[in-house]
């Protein structure tokens, strides 16, 4: 008689014993998708094995050759080479959760990284932009390019004070503490 599990062995022997595949359209499609793979490997060996019958029932016994005379089904079945299927990505469940735990991990916080990566690389571009403006200042052709095209001036200084508003804006946004960027007024 076995021996009655506690909950703890039961889950225990659940993370040793229960695979998974990791399908690669969805979780919940692979089914669907090995029923319909079986069955391309299936049709293919039902399509061989007809035409290896089709060929030999039309003759009587006599107009047999020596090779279809001794046609036993090893060697019908060694007529027809059956495709291996085989499944992808079989992890046992405690590998799964793992592995699903080390993505949320890996995953979490993402948007703020990406955030502070999206500053950082405008702040230097902007800096870039700066000393490259302060070059092209120098030049004579660029000078006779503004008085050419007043157009452009308040063009150029509208964009370069929206844009150092929005850096002093940041640099004030992460001066501020944590909690001070969270609450939020209460209603009386």
């Amino acid at each position: 008689m076995s021996k009655k599990k506690t909950p703890k062995e039961k889950k225990d022997a659940a993370y040793e014993k229960d695979h998974y595949t990791f399908a690669w359209k969805s979780p919940h499609g692979f089914q669907k998708s090995w029923k319909k793979k079986k069955n391309r490997v299936n049709r293919v060996v039902r399509r061989k094995s007809k035409a290896l019958l089709h060929s030999i029932e039309g003759q009587s016994y006599t107009e047999l050759s020596p090779e279809q005379e001794s046609f036993t089904d090893q060697l019908f079945r060694k007529g027809l080479s059956k495709k291996k299927l085989r499944k992808i990505g079989v992890v046992s469940l405690r590998e799964k959760v793992e592995q699903k735990i080390a993505d949320r991990k890996k995953h979490s916080g993402f948007n703020v990284r990406n955030k502070a990566r999206q500053i950082e690389g405008f702040r230097r571009f902007w800096f870039r932009l700066e000393k490259l403006l302060s070059r092209l200042a120098r030049f004579p052709d660029f000078q006779e390019f503004l008085q050419s095209e007043p157009r452009w001036v308040p063009r150029l200084e509208q964009w370069i004070l929206s844009a150092s508003r929005r850096i002093s804006w940041e640099k004030k946004k992460q001066e501020r503490p944590v909690s001070a960027q969270k609450s939020t007024p209460t209603r009386a």
